[in-house]
Formats: structure tokens, C-alpha cells, sequence
């Protein structure tokens, strides 16, 4: 897989994130693994893990991609940004809740769900291996702990 950095740069891939091979960076189409080495975002109450897949530290300007996997019981904390969300649940099922209403709607596997910019969010589980893919568009810096922020290095 190779990472895009427009106009090429001699920056190293593994710079930019530990699952893009050596060599130059010229390819504006990437293929990325979901896996341990996608930094871990702090967004999970308890139960559960989210790591960012596509995001700035991928080179992604307009769209965030993250995975978030969810014990039974576990919770996102409440999340709001600068930006719409959208997420898709994969495995398992949920619920989401508007923290600010109370308004809860039930997710069942090929749910989606969008949020508009500003709207406070929280994601339950209610099964074992729950997984839902999303995040903000464009991405929320404010997710990003501060050491895998600028993962690309400089140009």
C-alpha cells in the first residue's frame, strides 16, 4: 500500500503510519489494515477500544474513518464535533443517545446513523464483538491525542 502526499515527497511511509511499507510516496490511493498499529483515540468510557484508520495522520484532509469495538455494555463517551458524523454498525448492536435529550434509537447490524455538527452523541452496546466504522467529515483534531497528530512528519 502506498500513501498520497500530492506532487510525490520523499517522506517516509512508515513516518506517515507503521502499516504503509518503505519507499517513496507517490500513489494518491492507499490500502490500510485496520490493526493494533492504528493509534488508539480516547473516545471509550469503558469496554471497548477505537482506533483511527483513515485520518490526518493517513494524509485524509475531507474524512475520518475509525473503528470502534464495543464489549457488551461498553460506551463511547459523549462526543461532539465541529463537524457532521456518520457511522455504520458492522457486528453486534447498539444504541445511540443524544446525552442532551435522552433521545436513544436502537442500531441493529447495517444501521447508519449521521450526526449533525455540534450534536452531543453517545453509542452503548448491547451485544459482544459490537463494531461500528465512522467518525466526523472533516476530521475533529480535537480526537487526535496530541503525539499522533502529526504523524506525517513535514514535507
Amino acid at each position: 500500500s502506498m500513501a498520497a502526499v500530492k506532487g510525490g515527497s520523499d517522506l517516509s511511509p512508515a513516518a506517515i503510519h507503521p502499516s504503509v511499507p518503505e519507499g517513496p510516496i507517490v500513489d494518491a490511493v492507499q490500502v490500510l489494515t485496520a490493526d493494533e498499529a492504528c493509534p488508539e483515540l480516547p473516545i471509550v468510557e469503558r469496554g471497548g477500544t477505537a482506533r483511527a484508520v483513515v485520518w490526518p495522520g493517513t494524509g485524509a484532509v475531507h474524512r475520518s474513518m475509525h473503528v470502534i469495538s464495543l464489549d457488551e455494555g461498553g460506551r463511547t463517551k459523549a462526543l461532539t464535533h465541529p463537524s457532521d458524523a456518520v457511522y455504520h454498525l458492522c457486528e453486534g448492536a447498539a444504541a445511540v443517545t443524544d446525552p442532551d435529550t435522552g433521545h436513544r434509537q436502537e442500531l441493529v447490524v447495517g444501521s447508519m446513523f449521521h450526526v449533525d455538527a455540534g450534536t452531543a452523541y453517545q453509542v452503548e452496546s448491547a451485544a459482544a464483538g459490537t463494531v461500528l466504522i465512522g467518525g466526523p467529515c472533516p476530521p475533529d483534531p480535537a480526537m487526535y491525542p496530541p503525539a499522533n497528530r502529526d504523524r506525517r512528519g513535514s514535507a
